[in-house]
């Protein structure tokens, strides 16, 4: 980090700032999802995934964003408030595939969201290992926009579970005994 290290402390004071955020709407986004649209919310657990979709949208936006703004001469307040707007994607997508995963798998969702912990927890422990190696081989700009790239594939997946969910379910035998 080129920056002070009380600039490079405000960049995680941005991340929680964006999971508090985050925190605060998802309280009331299903709230004011259950009083506008209660035929689409209730009753399915793709119902807890309509605010995913656009919100998931945050994640590559951050990245882009952060990307293209971490240069000397932009003042540091933008590529943290950059960083705040990605955790606040990659809270929503969480928060909702961590809800999905709940609502479908009922008495198995513990095994269920060990499953989902466990491959987010070995995907963060072998991301560290090629960081600096990607974004000082590529740049800034380009390493964040490669991230920024798999984010945009990634927020197809609120999509495809809120058209192909029912689908998707009904080929799991563990969903398929519960929904019965």
């Amino acid at each position: 980090c080129d920056w002070s290290s009380d600039v490079c402390s405000s960049d995680l004071v941005a991340v929680m700032i964006g999971g508090i955020v985050s925190t605060v709407l998802s309280i009331y986004q299903e709230k004011l999802a259950l009083r506008y649209f209660p035929e689409k919310v209730s009753g399915t657990p793709e119902g807890r995934l309509f605010f995913a979709c656009a919100e998931s949208a945050l994640m590559p936006i951050g990245l882009f964003w952060f990307g293209w703004t971490s240069y000397a001469d932009i003042h540091w307040i933008v590529p943290a408030i950059a960083v705040a707007v990605a955790t606040m994607g990659i809270f929503s997508i969480y928060l909702a595939t961590f809800n999905y995963l709940a609502d479908i798998y009922h008495r198995y969702a513990s095994s269920a969201i060990a499953a989902q912990s466990m491959c987010r927890n070995l995907l963060a422990g072998a991301f560290p290992l090629v960081t600096v190696q990607m974004y000082n081989g590529l740049g800034f700009p380009v390493a964040s926009s490669l991230l920024g790239g798999l984010a945009v594939a990634l927020t197809a997946v609120p999509w495809v579970l809120i058209l192909f969910g029912p689908k998707i379910r009904a080929r799991s035998p563990f969903a398929r005994e519960i929904m019965q």
